[in-house]
């Protein structure tokens, strides 16, 4: 799965431009343990405006 959002961010590590920073953040945490739960791979990356998230899980073989 690949997913692509425009973003303007200041730095890159940035996780949230919302005033309660308490609470944001876990779900890409959640979603990344649960990528190497099954063996997958996850990888993020910011880059010219563009916010990119790209998970990989293998489906086994019957």
């Amino acid at each position: 799965m690949h997913i692509e959002n425009s973003a303007i961010l200041e730095e890159e590590e940035k996780k949230t431009t919302k005033e309660d920073t308490f609470l944001h953040g876990f779900g890409l945490k959640n979603i990344q343990r649960a990528a190497e739960k099954y063996g997958g791979q996850y990888k993020r990356n910011y880059q010219n405006g563009v916010y990119m998230l790209s998970i990989l899980i293998p489906i086994a073989e019957k």
